[in-house]
């Protein structure tokens, strides 16, 4: 069983959003306008399989998933953060952020339980040399 009670959803409602939403379709919409038709996407994906979340949990899922469709998945958090000005991933469990000039290791069970949404987002960002 997983540690994370709402791994089975994220994953579920990652899969359903990657066929119903077309990505390419949104590549040429604004970012804030992506994000907000995964999210409402999300929503309704949600509603229909009859996921029944407390708010907070709600919220979570839809923004980690909407992270991974239209953004930088396990590392958005940190692009979001205004004293990081440089992320560094060199490997699922190698990354790094500079803030305020000093390199700082990001470390947490979260980034060892997602190497392959990282592994996509790299994928996403440039191809492997």
């Amino acid at each position: 069983m997983s540690a994370d009670p709402l791994a089975r959803v994220r994953q579920q409602l990652r899969e359903q959003l990657r066929e119903r939403v077309d990505a390419r379709g949104l590549s040429a919409a604004p970012r804030t306008e992506r994000r907000l038709r995964v999210r409402e996407e999300a929503l309704s994906l949600l509603r229909e399989n009859g996921a029944l979340l407390p708010q907070r949990d709600l919220a979570r899922v839809v923004n980690e998933v909407s992270d991974e469709v239209v953004g930088f998945g396990p590392i958005e958090f940190l692009l979001k953060d205004p004293d990081v000005t440089e992320v560094m991933v060199n490997g699922p469990d190698d990354v790094y952020v500079e803030r305020e000039g000093r390199i700082a290791t990001v470390a947490g069970p979260e980034h060892a339980s997602r190497r392959r949404e990282l592994r996509a987002t790299a994928q996403r960002i440039g191809p492997e040399p």
